[in-house]
């Protein structure tokens, strides 16, 4: 798969070609899901549709030389943000921006499947402020470059590697305070922790 081959698709997909946005759907589907689940609970499904809609409609709005992907997740960004903005409205408990989303904790089952080290790093990560958790997850877990995490978060690219060092910095202090011995742990090797957490973060919800 290439960037060109999603771009033909897409052009396909919105010309009316309903097998090219099958395949579409299909190739970054699950990439979608992941970067919703965490935070979206019971409204991912509604997200990750709604997210692949926008995407259909955004005929000529893709500006040159932007992933498909890193667009469709910037979409899904804000999908998000809208909806944690309603939710916030309706109840007053939440804000964008703030440190997690509806289900941002690893629950009980979940955490008894994961390494003691990545469900300290994850309990950690769901504390962070919603921008820097989205950083460091398309970095370390979707392989997204700069420049593609700079159009999903709707930054300049420069900001994205600042962005992530004090991610880190944040992790790394905070980290010990949630177990002093496993966190101290891990924080000491955090890239490798944060890179083996790939996929681990399905296991935030298993309800």
């Amino acid at each position: 798969m290439t960037p060109d081959d999603d771009d033909a698709l897409l052009r396909a997909w919105q010309d009316g070609d309903k097998l090219a946005g099958d395949t579409l759907i299909k190739r970054h589907f699950s990439l979608v899901f992941r970067f919703l689940r965490p935070r979206a609970g019971q409204q991912t499904a509604d997200l990750v549709q709604r997210s692949f809609l926008a995407l259909a409609q955004a005929k000529g709005s893709i500006p040159a030389g932007v992933p498909v992907r890193a667009y469709l997740l910037g979409i899904a960004r804000n999908q998000l943000l809208m909806t944690q903005r309603g939710d916030a409205r309706r109840a007053n408990v939440m804000s964008p921006g703030t440190a997690s989303g509806p289900d941002g904790g690893p629950t009980p089952s979940g955490a008894a499947a994961m390494r003691e080290e990545q469900r300290v790093l994850l309990q950690g990560l769901r504390l962070l402020p919603l921008e820097m958790q989205l950083a460091i997850e398309l970095f370390y877990w979707e392989g997204l470059s700069r420049d593609e995490i700079a159009t999903v978060l709707d930054v300049e690219p420069n900001t994205i590697k600042s962005r992530l060092q004090r991610a880190k910095d944040r992790l790394r202090a905070l980290l010990p305070t949630l177990d002093p011995v496993t966190g101290s742990v891990t924080a000491a090797d955090l890239d490798r922790w944060a890179a083996s957490l790939r996929g681990v973060a399905e296991l935030d919800d298993t309800r």
